[in-house]
């Protein structure tokens, strides 16, 4: 592919999660940031929201660039706060604006009244963050409009998602001329419509997608996504499969494609990850014996760590058939009596009221038993070296005193626990979009018997959680295998990050990386590719169980060699790669200003 020189002088990028941590997009802008930045510099700026806690933390202040007083200044007029500085990412500082439209909500109902009469924008009962949405984008495109005045040069905007689409049509509105390219990560009423169980693939060309926005109750994010697509000098999406869905939903193809990626020079080699694979997968086996030991043991070092991680949304994200394809699993796996134990663990967050307190007790003990070690072991040693220099072996009543059998023996009776263990690790306020119904449909129960063993972890990977006690990124590096069947997924991070840190798993030809990998890798093992497109989920359950399967049984020199493929086939995802497509569609939007 050719590569593109951008033709533009200036680049905003107007995204709800610049410096705001809230979902996949946050990926997009951030791991790509060093990347634009190498190609336009300190005239690469980034728009989002204010909050202070957050800002705190990621946002460094700065004095405010002269091109920017005047806009600055006519905005806090009207009470808008607008701070200027860098968000520090992975060692670049990129240029950030970041607004605070707290005291300007009073105007909320003249924006979305002029959307209305505008862009058929039907806002009417919109709620509270819907409202937060509008008055912070629509003060977006008047900043881009005070900055046209000032700026001399070519500037483009890129706004993500419909919650930017205000500020694109304020300056579409105004006859701003800078050059506009709106991004729709996913179309709204797909996800909707793929959530509620529709088979959206067989229906999409049939409906009439403003009926079925209605009827969801959501038509007003998508008559913001319609029009910002409809009123944007180029409209991208980010894979094939979801501007196959624009065409249908919004009644748009796409003007570009733009693949996301990873910068991988953020990640670790292959050597490194080894390393890292044995010293958190130790960490997650820990946790483990805390989770079941209590009640009963197996093999802990003949057992594999398979991972499911996203959003609650079981039938969007594949929960569902990954839990079914579990209890074939374990099933075959019992029948053939295999040594082998399957962990399965779900990173999916749900809302909860703490840690399980079974489970809290459960690793005071095993905390009180490393603890007693720790003394004990040094008078252990004590001996042992009075013994060698004594030139005589010490007798086991000699090294292991009564007291010691007496606190090792009340320890194990403080640790052994009757019944089995639960299957979730906190206390849930609801049924955490029922998966625990699900597991137990299953047949998945925890019972010594079981051969697949199942997890479900349902609060964000922090490194401080209490439990694992591990990052997001280090606990992917602790797993053998990641399992992603999404029935809906316009990109999907997830195999791909577990493929940068070298973690073979499988992802779906319903997905945006999906559909990637059987253009450019097909028949490259290391991340296998689920057909769910056509097929029936009971087949899909069928399918996915096998590879499942296939891989438990992969032999140590195997699983190296697709933890490798996996590693080769994430590296073709880079930044270095894929920017270029951000900046065919820059280019491309200059051509419209007129």
């Amino acid at each position: 592919m050719k590569k593109e020189i951008p033709k533009a002088d200036y680049l905003f990028e107007v995204g709800w999660e610049v410096c705001h941590q809230v979902g996949g997009i946050y990926t997009v802008i951030k791991s790509k940031s060093a990347r634009i930045y190498d190609l336009y510099k300190e005239n690469y700026f980034l728009i989002g929201p204010y909050f202070a806690e957050e800002a705190a933390i990621k946002f460094e202040g700065k004095p405010i660039p002269k091109e920017f007083t005047k806009i600055f200044n006519e905005l806090k007029k009207d009470k808008i706060v607008p701070h200027f500085g860098k968000w520090i990412i992975d060692g670049i500082a990129v240029n950030t604006i970041l607004i605070d439209f707290s005291n300007y909500k009073k105007d909320t109902n003249k924006i979305k009244t002029d959307l209305w009469k505008d862009f058929k924008v039907d806002s009417l009962g919109s709620k509270e963050m819907f409202d937060e949405w509008v008055v912070w984008s629509t003060i977006a495109g008047r900043i881009l409009e005070g900055v046209r005045k000032t700026l001399k040069g070519k500037i483009v905007a890129q706004f993500h998602e419909y919650l930017s689409g205000p500020g694109l049509l304020y300056l579409k509105k105004n006859k701003v001329k800078i050059g506009t390219v709106f991004t729709t990560h996913a179309t709204y009423l797909g996800r909707k419509m793929a959530s509620e169980g529709i088979n959206l693939y067989d229906v999409m060309d049939k409906i009439n997608p403003l009926d079925e926005a209605y009827r969801y109750k959501i038509q007003e994010r998508y008559t913001l996504e319609k029009a910002a697509a409809l009123n944007a000098d180029v409209f991208t999406t980010v894979s094939d499969i979801t501007a196959l869905e624009a065409k249908y939903t919004i009644g748009k193809k796409p003007d570009l494609v733009l693949p996301n990626g990873l910068d991988m020079g953020r990640f670790p080699t292959m050597e490194e990850r080894a390393i890292k694979h044995s010293k958190f997968k130790k960490q997650i086996m820990e946790f483990v014996r805390i989770f079941f030991f209590p009640y009963y043991r197996f093999d802990i070092e003949n057992s594999l760590i398979y991972f499911i991680a996203g959003r609650c949304e079981i039938k969007n994200k594949g929960i569902d058939i990954f839990i079914e394809s579990l209890g074939k699993l374990n099933k075959k796996l019992m029948k053939e009596k295999d040594s082998k134990t399957i962990i399965a663990l779900f990173w999916v967050p749900a809302d909860v009221n703490g840690i399980n307190l079974n489970l809290l007790n459960n690793k005071i003990n095993y905390e009180g038993i490393e603890n007693f070690m720790d003394r004990s072991l040094g008078n252990l040693k004590s001996d042992i070296i009075d013994s060698i220099l004594n030139q005589k072996l010490p007798t086991t009543k000699k090294l292991f005193e009564g007291s010691f059998y007496y606190q090792m023996k009340k320890k194990m009776i403080e640790f052994k626990k009757k019944g089995k263990p639960q299957l979730v690790t906190h206390n849930l306020k609801d049924d955490g979009c029922d998966m625990l119904s699900a597991l137990k449909k299953a047949g998945l129960n925890n019972t010594s018997s079981d051969k697949v063993k199942v997890i479900y972890y349902p609060v964000y990977l922090t490194g401080a959680d209490g439990l694992i006690d591990l990052s997001y990124y280090d606990a992917i590096m602790g797993t053998n295998f990641g399992v992603f069947p999404s029935y809906y997924e316009p990109w999907g991070y997830t195999p791909l990050e577990s493929g940068a840190l070298g973690v073979p798993s499988v992802t779906t030809d319903l997905s945006g990386f999906g559909k990637y990998i059987l253009k450019k890798h097909k028949g490259c093992k290391g991340i296998s590719v689920l057909k769910r497109q056509n097929i029936s989920d009971q087949k899909a359950i069928v399918n996915l169980t096998s590879m499942m399967y296939n891989f438990s049984k992969l032999t140590k020199e195997d699983r190296i060699k697709v933890k490798l493929n996996a590693k080769h086939i994430a590296e073709s995802a880079d930044w270095k790669n894929m920017v270029n497509y951000y900046v065919m569609a820059h280019n491309k939007s200059l051509k419209k200003i007129k």
